[in-house]
């Protein structure tokens, strides 16, 4: 009996041993088996890095578009200046950068085609204001040439008997110094506030972005 128990264990043993070595092979097969799989992998992901890395810039894939960009002017508008009884028209074409300017006409302007938008009707004093604002005109008087301020051209326009001459080079003259200073927006509030008008703030909101280009631009009509 003593014998089949030795023998039996000793079967075991050996057994033991053989599934021992199987368990080990498995085991480093499976080992072997993911460190190639990593030692891929990690070679992949290097050389493809490295590709990146070191390939030339390519062109974006996206063209440009050509579909042109267009800038949104506001509507071209006309203006009557009723000044003390002297009326002046303004034609502002934003998109064109182009004031026409109409002198001593009525509202309705039928012979050059134009039409008032809105009228403004004031004294002298809204001259001298716009001229202020503007920074001061320069004025030819036929000898020499007159720096200007509002108060000292209110005051000329107010007691020079006037054939027209004098409205003019005022006008322009303020349209001179308007065109390399601009006007705010608070100085056409300014101007809609000193005046009677139908022109309100939200229809001149964004003119102040395009005055100056539109005072270089003067065309006089008469």
């Amino acid at each position: 009996m003593l014998f089949f128990f030795r023998k039996a264990v000793f079967l075991c043993s050996v057994l033991g041993r053989i599934f021992l070595v199987i368990n080990v092979k498995k085991q480093t097969k499976i080992f072997f088996k993911t460190f190639f799989i990593s030692l891929i992998c990690c070679a992949v992901f290097i050389g493809a890095g490295a590709a990146m890395l070191y390939s030339p810039p390519r062109a974006a894939q996206n063209e440009a578009s050509s579909v042109p960009y267009y800038t949104a002017y506001p509507e071209s508008v006309g203006v009557l200046f009723d000044i003390a009884g002297q009326k002046t028209f303004f034609d502002l074409d934003f998109e064109r950068q182009l004031l026409s300017v109409v002198y001593n006409q009525d509202a309705d302007l039928p012979e050059y085609g134009y039409s008032v938008d809105y009228r403004i009707t004031a004294d002298y004093s809204l001259v001298g204001d716009i001229i202020d604002m503007a920074g001061g005109i320069d004025y030819d008087n036929g000898k020499e040439t007159l720096a200007l301020t509002g108060v000292q051209a209110v005051e000329l326009l107010s007691t020079t008997p006037d054939d027209g001459t004098l409205h003019r080079k005022i006008t322009e003259g303020t349209l001179a110094a308007i065109a390399e200073r601009g006007l705010t927006a608070n100085d056409l509030l300014h101007i809609i506030e000193k005046s009677e008008t139908d022109l309100t703030v939200p229809d001149c909101y964004s003119w102040p972005e395009y005055i100056k280009a539109l005072c270089k631009g003067i065309r006089v009509v008469n």
